[in-house]
């Protein structure tokens, strides 16, 4: 098992390792046309993990195994070789609010600018 392991777990009730074919719906970034501004941040995030790893788990969504939040960390964990990732598996909308509201953050890219 190598995992992605994320440097912060703020909400140990929710939070969970699975492996990553277990998810679904998450965007595969090899086969997607960017724009400049979007690939500067997807090269921002490959570089942000690179050096500091994962900082929050992934948020995977309340009714099934899908990503909600954390695509394109799951397209790295995948490009790099990881098997399994940190998430937080939500029970419902209001939890998801809280913990997106904790863990959102754009600092991995406007720190390049």
């Amino acid at each position: 098992m190598k995992l992605l392991k994320a440097q912060h777990i703020q909400f140990p009730e929710y939070h969970k390792v699975y492996h990553i074919s277990q998810l679904g719906n998450f965007i595969d970034y090899d086969s997607k046309q960017f724009d400049n501004d979007s690939k500067f941040r997807l090269e921002s995030l490959m570089q942000e993990l690179d050096n500091h790893g994962m900082q929050h788990p992934i948020i995977v969504s309340y009714n099934r195994y899908d990503v909600s939040v954390g695509h394109q960390r799951v397209w790295y964990a995948r490009q790099r070789g990881y098997t399994h990732i940190d998430c937080y598996h939500i029970p419902d909308q209001d939890a998801w609010q809280k913990v997106f509201n904790y863990t959102q953050s754009d600092h991995y890219w406007k720190k390049r600018l």
